[in-house]
C-alpha cells in the first residue's frame, strides 16, 4: 500500500482537474489575467457564502498579505501592539512585525484557543488590534473577544487561514472581526494550487481602501493613479485563473466538510491507544486538522512511519521561542510549550480512503 501523509494534493486535484482545467481555459481565451470577471464573482460569491447580511470581500495573494494589509488599513504600525497567540503558523506573527508593530502573546486552553481573559491582563495603552487564530479549524469565544474589542476600541482581526465553513452561534467565523483574513494555500479547506488569500469587511469604506491598497494605492477609476498613502500599499492581487478554481471549489466546499467530519467520527469511534487525547471542536466548527496529544508523540510518529504512515505536526516550535523571534519580550506560555511537544495530527483530507483510515487506526492500536 502507498504511503499515508498528511495531505494528497495530487489526488484532489486529479479528481477535479477537467472541470477546473476548462475553468483554466476560459480564463486563458478571455486574455484577462488579473483584476478580472472571474476574481469579481468569486469575492460576491464568498461574501454570500459567510452571510446572508452584507459583507465585502477583497481577494489578495495570501493570509500574510491580508493580515498586514489590515493591520496598515487601521494605521497601525510602530509603538503599537497586537495581541495574538504562540501557537500559531509564522504568517500571522510576521505579518505583525512587517507592519511595524510588536507582537504580544497570550497563553491557550484545552481547546489551543486563546484566553480570553488572558487577552484582557495583557491590554495596554498600546494595543490597537487582537488577532485570534481560529487554529485547526475552531474558535475562542469570540463573540465575547468581540465585546471586549468594541469597549475598548480595539480592532479585531480573525485570521481563518484555518477555519473557512466553521461556525459560532449561529454566525460564519470570518464575520465578528473588524477584517477577517482567510488563507486559499493547497493545503486548506477552500483551496487552489498556489498561494491566494481573502480579506472580508461589512465597511463598505475599508472595502473599497483595500481595494486600492492591494495594487499599489490605485484607483481604478481614475486610470493608472495612485490616491492612497503609498507607505501603506502592495501588489497583491489574487488572479484570474486562481480565482476560476476557487469558484469552482467553493461549490462543493460543503461536502468536503461533511468528509472531513466522516473521518473524524470514524476516528474518535475506533482509536483506542492509551494516552490519547482527542481535541474536540466547538458544534458547527470543521476539521482542518484532526489533533491528538500523547505524551509520547515523537515514538509514535516514528513507529508510524516505519508502517507507511505520516502524522504531521501544528507546531513543533511555538513562535516565542524561535531563534527569528528573539529580538521580542520573552514570553512563558505553559499550555502553548507543553503542547507543543505532546500534539500531532492525524490525515484527514477529503478523499481519504476507508482503507487507509483503518490502516492509520490499527497503527496507532498497536503502538506499545
Amino acid at each position: 500500500m502507498p504511503k499515508i501523509t498528511p495531505f494528497n494534493g495530487i489526488r484532489e486535484s486529479i479528481r477535479d482537474g477537467l472541470s477546473i482545467i476548462k475553468g483554466i481555459f476560459r480564463v486563458l481565451k478571455s486574455g484577462n489575467f488579473i483584476l478580472g470577471n472571474q476574481l469579481s464573482l468569486f469575492e460576491e460569491e464568498f461574501s454570500n457564502y459567510l452571510s446572508t447580511n452584507k459583507v465585502y470581500s477583497v481577494g489578495t495573494n495570501s493570509c500574510t498579505d491580508s493580515l498586514y494589509l489590515s493591520l496598515k488599513l487601521f494605521g497601525i504600525g510602530k509603538g503599537d501592539e497586537v495581541i495574538t497567540q504562540s501557537n500559531t503558523a509564522i504568517p500571522t506573527v510576521n505579518a505583525i512585525v512587517m507592519s511595524g508593530a510588536t507582537p504580544v502573546f497570550v497563553d491557550v486552553g484545552i481547546d489551543y484557543q486563546m484566553i480570553i481573559s488572558e487577552v484582557e491582563k495583557k491590554i495596554t495603552k498600546k494595543t490597537k488590534a487582537v488577532i485570534p487564530v481560529h487554529l485547526f479549524g475552531n474558535c475562542c469565544e469570540i463573540d465575547i473577544l468581540q465585546n471586549i474589542c468594541k469597549n475598548k476600541n480595539i480592532k479585531l482581526i480573525e485570521d481563518c487561514a484555518q477555519s473557512f465553513g466553521s461556525s459560532y452561534n449561529g454566525k460564519k467565523l470570518g464575520t465578528f472581526g473588524d477584517t477577517s483574513c482567510f488563507s486559499f494555500y493547497p493545503t486548506k479547506i477552500l483551496s487552489t494550487y498556489g498561494d491566494g488569500g481573502m480579506i472580508v469587511c461589512s465597511d463598505k469604506s475599508n472595502y473599497e481602501k483595500l481595494k486600492q491598497m492591494r495594487f499599489h494605492g490605485i484607483d481604478r477609476s481614475k486610470g493608472y493613479y495612485t490616491t492612497q498613502d503609498a507607505r501603506l500599499t502592495m501588489n497583491s492581487r489574487l488572479d484570474e485563473i486562481h480565482a476560476s478554481i476557487l469558484r469552482y471549489k467553493l461549490k462543493s466546499v460543503d461536502t468536503l466538510i461533511k468528509n472531513r467530519d466522516k473521518i473524524a467520527n470514524y476516528y474518535f469511534n475506533n482509536i483506542q491507544l492509551n494516552g490519547i487525547s482527542f481535541h474536540t471542536h466547538k458544534p458547527n466548527t470543521v476539521y482542518y486538522n484532526f489533533v491528538v496529544k500523547h505524551k509520547r508523540r515523537d515514538e509514535i510518529i516514528e513507529y508510524a512511519k516505519s508502517k507507511g504512515v505520516y502524522f504531521n505536526i501544528n507546531y513543533p516550535y511555538p513562535i516565542h521561542q524561535m531563534k527569528g523571534y528573539s529580538f521580542l519580550k520573552k514570553h512563558k506560555l505553559k499550555n502553548t510549550e507543553i503542547f507543543s511537544k505532546e500534539i500531532f495530527n492525524l490525515p484527514i483530507f477529503p478523499s481519504l480512503k476507508k482503507s487507509e483510515m483503518k490502516k492509520i487506526v490499527k497503527v496507532l492500536n498497536n503502538f506499545k
